[in-house]
C-alpha cells in the first residue's frame, strides 16, 4: 500500500482508507496542482511539528482549565510519564474493560475512559506485537482519553458539579464487559449526586447513563458535558494531505461535516500564544440537536455521541499548556431543571475503536442495537476525499466484491 504504516489492517477494516487511497493516483493530477500551493506550508508546519515533538520529551503536564472543567481551578502539574507507570500507579482505583475487541481500563478519578487497546488490530504485522492502543492516560506523552460532567447553577451562580477530576466510586470486582455494565457513584455535597452507568457493546460503542439526583431542598438548573482531548499528535502521525487527521465531527443546525487537522489546530494554538488569537476563540463552535464529534486518526476514531434530541454547542479547541498541544472535541448540553428531591436521567454514547465501514454504517442507521438513536453522517468518520461522489460508489463496488470473492485481487 501508499501509505507507510506497519499496522496489519483487517480486510473489513476501512477501505476508504486504504485501497481507495491506492487508486487515488487515478485524480494524481489533480491532487498535484490541488495541494501544490500547499507544500512550503506543509514544510513549515512540520518543522513546527518537529519542535514540538522535541520539546515534549521534557515538558510536564497540566489539564487545561475550559468551561465545563472547573472553571478557575488549577489543576496540580504533573510529570509526564510512561502508559505503564500511569496505569500502575493508579491500578487500584481502575474498572477493567474485557470483550473480545477491545481491553483496557476506566480510571475512578474523573470516571475517564482512558486505557483502551483494540485486541484485533497489532502495531506491526508480525501477530505477536503489542496490541494497538486507542486511549492512553493524560499524564502519558500521547495521553487521549474522554470525560463526561455536569455544571449546575443556583441562582445567578453557576459551578461545576462533576468533572475530569472528580472523585467516583465502584463496587469491588467491578467489570465492564458486554454482560456487565459497571455503576458508579459521585457524591457532590450539598444533597448532590450522580449514579452514573457504564456499558459496552461487542465492538468499540459504550453507553454512558447518568442519573443526577437532588435531595436538597432547592431546586438546581443543571446541564452535562463531555470532552474527547489528545495531548500532543498520535505516536504514529504523518501529516498526509490526502487523509484527515484531527478534529472531526458532524454538527450544528444541520449536522453538517466539520474537520480541523491538527496542523490547523496546532496553527490555533500558536497564534493564541501570539496573541492572535482570543482566549476564548475556538476553532470551529456551533450550535444544534444531536449529532457528533471527535478526534480521529488515520485508522482509529474517538466520539462523542450525544442524545440525539438534545439541544448542544459544540466546538474544537487547542491550546498550549507546558510545551504540548491539548486538542479538544467538547460539547455543553442545554439546562434543564433538577427539582428539590428529584432526579433527571440522561444518556450518551461514547465510540472508541477502528473506522470499519460497515460498523460504522450500522452505527448510522441505528442498526447495531435495538432501540438505539441513530448517528447522522457517522460513516464520513471516513476521510472520502475531494471527489467522494466518486469515491464512494467505487469503494461499494470494491467492497461488494472483497465480501463475495473474499478479497479485492479479481478486481485487479
Amino acid at each position: 500500500f501508499k501509505q507507510k504504516t506497519a499496522y496489519e489492517i483487517r480486510l473489513s477494516l476501512v477501505g476508504s482508507e486504504m485501497c481507495i487511497r491506492d487508486r487515488v493516483g487515478i485524480f494524481g493530477g489533480f491532487e498535484f496542482f490541488y495541494n501544490g500551493p500547499a507544500r512550503e506550508r506543509l514544510v513549515e508546519q512540520q518543522q513546527a511539528q518537529a519542535e514540538l515533538q522535541q520539546q515534549q520529551q521534557v515538558a510536564t503536564q497540566t489539564e487545561t482549565t475550559e468551561p465545563g472543567e472547573a472553571p478557575g481551578a488549577a489543576a496540580p502539574s504533573t510529570g509526564i510519564v510512561t502508559r505503564e507507570q500511569a496505569l500502575t500507579t493508579s491500578s487500584a482505583t481502575r474498572i477493567a474493560i474485557d470483550t473480545q475487541e477491545v481491553d483496557g481500563s476506566i480510571s475512578l478519578q474523573g470516571a475517564r475512559i482512558d486505557d483502551l487497546n483494540l485486541r484485533q488490530y497489532r502495531q506491526t504485522i508480525d501477530a505477536e506485537s503489542a496490541e494497538v492502543t486507542v486511549l492512553a492516560p493524560i499524564n502519558t506523552q500521547f495521553g487521549h482519553d474522554a470525560f463526561f460532567g455536569w455544571e449546575v447553577q443556583a441562582g445567578d451562580a453557576t459551578s461545576t458539579l462533576s468533572d475530569s477530576r472528580s472523585q467516583w466510586t465502584a463496587a469491588e470486582g467491578s467489570r465492564l464487559t458486554p454482560s456487565t455494565p459497571v455503576v458508579l457513584t459521585f457524591e457532590g455535597g450539598d444533597g448532590r449526586a450522580i449514579v452514573r452507568t457504564i456499558s459496552i457493546d461487542e465492538h468499540f460503542m459504550f453507553t454512558i447513563t447518568d442519573v443526577v439526583r437532588n435531595t436538597s431542598g432547592a431546586p438546581l438548573q443543571v446541564r452535562p458535558f463531555g470532552t474527547v482531548r489528545r495531548d500532543g499528535p498520535p505516536e504514529h502521525y504523518k501529516n498526509l494531505p490526502i487523509v484527515h487527521q484531527g478534529l472531526i465531527g458532524a454538527f450544528g443546525p444541520n449536522n453538517n461535516l466539520h474537520q480541523t487537522r491538527f496542523s490547523d489546530a496546532d496553527k490555533h494554538a500558536r497564534d493564541r500564544e501570539r496573541g492572535r488569537v482570543g482566549e476564548d476563540e475556538r476553532i470551529q463552535e456551533a450550535q444544534g440537536t444531536g449529532g457528533w464529534f471527535g478526534i480521529t486518526e488515520h485508522y482509529w476514531l474517538a466520539a462523542i455521541i450525544p442524545d440525539q434530541n438534545e439541544r448542544v454547542s459544540t466546538y474544537f479547541d487547542s491550546r498550549t499548556e507546558d510545551g504540548r498541544n491539548d486538542y479538544r472535541a467538547a460539547y455543553r448540553g442545554q439546562w434543564r431543571e433538577l427539582p428539590a428531591g428529584g432526579e433527571i436521567t440522561y444518556t450518551q454514547r461514547f465510540f472508541a475503536g477502528a473506522k470499519r465501514y460497515e460498523l460504522l454504517r450500522d452505527y448510522q442507521a441505528g442498526n447495531d442495537t435495538p432501540g438505539t438513536q441513530a448517528i447522522p453522517r457517522f460513516d464520513d468518520a471516513i476521510d472520502w476525499g475531494n471527489f467522494w461522489f466518486l469515491t464512494r460508489p467505487f469503494f461499494a463496488m470494491l467492497h461488494w466484491f472483497g465480501q463475495t470473492f473474499a478479497g479485492w485481487g479479481i478486481i485487479f
